[in-house]
């Protein structure tokens, strides 16, 4: 069974005067509502939106534009070498010499430094003035022939049984620094033992993947191993009957 709907009394207002105005064949007076009507009005109510609604672009404002971030400023430029004069001398990260720069960007500071550059590099001139100087050693100088091995006999004692006819070369020079290092490090290791009262242990080797993987089966094998050991002392299979 259809349920009647609760009309109000302003949409039954509404719904007359509706019909007042639309009705042709009326006679004076108002028209008739029939209130017990199952069809409800066509109503501009918020509880019944009309049939054909306005368009979306009628009823909804324009966006606004995007606002424009305000740029900030550039922050302020490191201090440079600008307007500076004369040269430091620098050290880099790493390295024990050091090198002459300019402090700024004079241009007789420039001529200065880049004539330096040019007395300091290796060109063929440069490098005959040091030859006859004797700064740098000349490369037609010849070198020993002798490029045997020192014999490990003579660098540890300063002599060879085999003398002359040795293959390798007796070096006393060689004997002498070998010597000097052996007697340094044995008094270090005095001085150590002196000191703490024992010498430093040695680290242990780490143990690599291989044996960390197999160290199971290494600690069974052994455990194997002494059993039988254990059974054979045990039965005396080693006596002789």
């Amino acid at each position: 069974m259809n349920k009647r709907p609760n009309i109000t009394a302003a949409a039954a207002s509404a719904a007359a005067l509706q019909g007042w105005g639309t009705s042709s064949t009326s006679t004076s007076g108002p028209p008739s509502v029939n209130l017990l009507s199952t069809q409800a009005p066509t109503l501009s109510h918020p509880l019944h939106p009309p049939s054909n609604p306005l368009p979306q672009s009628a009823t909804t404002p324009h966006p606004a534009p995007p606002c424009k971030k305000e740029k900030k400023p550039d922050a302020p430029l490191p201090p440079t070498y600008v307007n500076k004069t004369g040269f430091k001398s620098v050290v880099p990260p790493g390295s024990k010499k050091s090198f002459v720069i300019c402090l700024g960007d004079d241009p007789s500071d420039i001529a200065k430094w880049r004539e330096e550059r040019r007395k300091k590099w290796p060109s063929r001139e440069n490098v005959a003035e040091k030859l006859k100087a004797g700064i740098v050693p000349s490369a037609n100088k010849p070198m020993s022939s002798d490029n045997r091995r020192t014999c490990n006999y003579f660098l540890k004692n300063g002599k060879c049984s085999k003398g002359d006819t040795c293959t390798f070369k007796h070096d006393q020079e060689a004997h002498d620094n070998y010597k000097r290092v052996g007697e340094k490090r044995e008094k270090d290791r005095a001085d150590q033992l002196e000191t703490f009262g024992e010498l430093p242990k040695k680290k242990q080797k780490k143990e690599g993947i291989l044996e960390k993987l197999l160290m199971k089966e290494k600690e069974e094998e052994q455990a194997t191993t002494l059993a039988i050991i254990r059974y054979l002392v045990g039965v005396d299979f080693l006596q002789k009957k």
